[in-house]
């Protein structure tokens, strides 16, 4: 009986194998946030008259609060990957969103842009109003981005679902 042996060289040595997890994980934590939104806004509506500070902290802020924090988790974790296995290159012409620097009109929002402007964001938020079924997650530049030619990013939520959509679990 021969036995061969293989190795498994993981993407992030530091990590392990568990990058992946913790992108898997944290997309997880954006969507369930981004498409829970309307539900929970209508059962608070229906069930709880007046202000109830504990509930809405439970219901909107701690949710809203993790679901920027796990943007940032997956954003460092994507763009660490990307920097050993260049995903990025493969995929340069798709847009997850739109890119703005100030008045100009928007350009596409690249891969590598994505997880860049939610790197250095200074100030990240959702907005609903456009379509419900479609979220965005805004980023705003800090005031040391100005040289880097953006003011604002708009990522679409599923635009982010999708540049996740290619990795291997």
């Amino acid at each position: 009986m021969t036995f061969t042996s293989f190795h498994y060289e993981a993407p992030l040595p530091a990590l392990g194998t568990e990058v992946l997890t913790v992108i898997l994980e944290n997309l997880s934590i954006v969507m369930t946030f981004a498409f829970s939104q309307e539900a929970l806004a209508k059962y608070y509506g229906e069930h709880y008259h007046g202000r109830f500070k504990f509930l809405e902290r439970a219901f909107f802020d701690a949710p809203h609060q993790r679901a920027i924090r796990a943007c940032i988790e997956l954003a460092v974790m994507y763009r660490a990957l990307d920097d050993i296995q260049n995903i990025t290159a493969r995929r340069e012409e798709e847009s997850f969103g739109d890119l703005y620097n100030g008045d100009e009109p928007p350009k596409p929002l690249r891969l590598r842009d994505l997880v860049n402007k939610i790197i250095h964001a200074q100030r990240i938020e959702w907005d609903f109003s456009k379509d419900i079924k479609e979220p965005l997650i805004v980023c705003y530049a800090a005031p040391n981005q100005a040289g880097f030619g953006w003011t604002k990013a708009e990522i679409r939520v599923t635009g982010l679902a999708e540049a996740c959509s290619g990795l291997a679990c």
